[in-house]
């Protein structure tokens, strides 16, 4: 498979297929868990938020929040199939929530803002351990 490319449906598609998802100047990212129908997939929106649309063997790989999205949503979130990962479903729970076209963006702002409390709080923890 040669990637980048825009899917048209989901023929081509597998699971952990991922794309990036453009956000406030950085990437978020969804991956394939499952398939919907013809044009659409079960995506797990992940916690990683980068500077570039790459995903790296040594990223840590959450997932942050599930739907089920159309494939028009990939390009109308400014992204692309980028390539393929693993990621653990495992105690995973799925809902059978349909995402708009513009929600992933969404969800990767709320994990953004997770993220930045998550960095803060650590960094507080470890000042006053000092």
């Amino acid at each position: 498979m040669d990637y980048p490319f825009i899917p048209r449906n989901t023929v081509d598609l597998e699971d952990g297929m991922y794309w990036d998802i453009f956000q406030d100047g950085k990437f978020g990212f969804a991956v394939i868990i499952g398939r919907w129908n013809r044009v659409g997939v079960l995506a797990g929106i992940l916690t990683l938020i980068k500077q570039n649309n790459t995903i790296s063997p040594e990223d840590e790989l959450t997932v942050f929040e599930t739907g089920y999205v159309d494939l028009k949503s990939i390009s109308y979130c400014m992204g692309m199939i980028r390539g393929q990962v693993t990621v653990s479903t495992e105690g995973l729970i799925i809902t059978n929530r349909t995402l708009t076209f513009a929600e992933p963006r969404a969800i990767v702002k709320k994990a953004m803002k997770a993220n930045f409390s998550k960095k803060r709080r650590t960094l507080r923890e470890a000042r006053e351990g000092l």
